[in-house]
This record gives C-alpha cells, sequence and structure tokens, in this order.
C-alpha cells in the first residue's frame, strides 16, 4: 500500500489561491496509489514519494492553471470557437489541454481533476 498524500491544504491556497475540495483529493490520492503501483511494472516516474509526488506532480502540474482556478466562469460558446473574440474572454473560457507522451497522465490529470471544467486529451 502506497503512502498517503499529504493535503497542504495551507500552501494550495497561499500559493494558488485555491484548495482541492474532498472528492478531488480523493481523486488526487487514487492517481497517486496508481502511479505508484504502474510504476512496478512500468518506469512511469522516478518521483514516489507522498510528498514529492504532492509537490512535483500536483503543484508543478496544477500551478499552471493558477489564472484560472480562482474563477472557472464559462463564456459563451461563441467566445470559444470565434478566432476574433477579445482576449480576455479567451482567458475566461474553459480549459482544453492536451497531454502528449508525458507518462503517467502528468500534468494532464491534476489538472483535470483540479479545474473541474478542464478538456484534457
Amino acid at each position: 500500500m502506497s503512502d498517503v498524500l499529504p493535503t497542504h491544504l495551507d500552501l494550495w491556497q497561499n500559493t494558488l489561491q485555491w484548495q482541492p475540495n474532498e472528492a478531488q483529493q480523493a481523486l488526487f490520492q487514487q492517481l497517486y496509489t496508481h502511479i505508484v503501483a504502474g510504476n512496478q511494472r512500468f518506469n512511469l516516474t522516478r518521483i514516489t514519494t507522498s510528498e514529492d509526488f504532492w509537490e512535483k506532480h500536483l503543484w508543478d502540474s496544477i500551478s499552471a492553471l493558477a489564472p484560472w482556478l480562482t474563477d472557472m466562469a464559462a463564456v459563451p460558446a461563441e467566445a470559444t470557437s470565434n478566432p476574433a473574440a477579445p482576449a480576455e474572454a479567451l482567458l475566461d473560457a474553459p480549459i482544453r489541454l492536451i497531454d502528449i507522451g508525458t507518462g503517467g497522465g502528468i500534468p494532464g490529470l491534476p489538472c483535470a481533476i483540479a479545474s473541474g471544467s478542464c478538456r484534457a486529451t
């Protein structure tokens, strides 16, 4: 059995002005457990301690979303599909990301868990 991930709610709040809710924290724990188990068969990552996983996989991944985490308000669909939409409207658009070949679903899975509205491919 793998370690329990630290919650570090104060660090989330102080650095990103965001905290995971209980459901997100449970999903982070599941991700960690599966990564550690998968790492037994495949070399997914060298980062396997719970503290390092929190910092280097969760916090590092989610910190890229900081501008979107505090205000996940959606904008009209035409703003996200219109290339002439103002840049401000695009900042408020639902997040779409692609995660190719990074191994273990990092950073895509933590970002999708954190945002709730993120579409990760």
